[in-house]
């Protein structure tokens, strides 16, 4: 949602459900820069692309570690 929030779009855009689903298991959403005009701090987007992380224990441990990076 903050990907969205931040860009205006979904991390993953297709036609069909499935296609969603396969480029969430597989693909990589798209850098801010190819999204957006406006300037996003490099840190808030490095944030982003972690809690998007395919492998769980390359994310946020919990939610106060989030809020703390916030």
């Amino acid at each position: 949602m903050l990907y969205e929030l931040l860009t205006g779009r979904a991390p993953f855009v297709a036609e069909a459900p499935l296609s969603i689903l396969i480029k969430q298991v597989h693909e990589q959403p798209p850098p801010f820069s190819e999204e957006i005009k406006e300037s996003i701090p490099a840190s808030l987007e490095r944030l982003v692309f972690e809690l998007l992380e395919k492998d769980p224990s390359r994310r946020p441990p919990s939610a106060r570690a989030l809020l703390q990076r916030l």
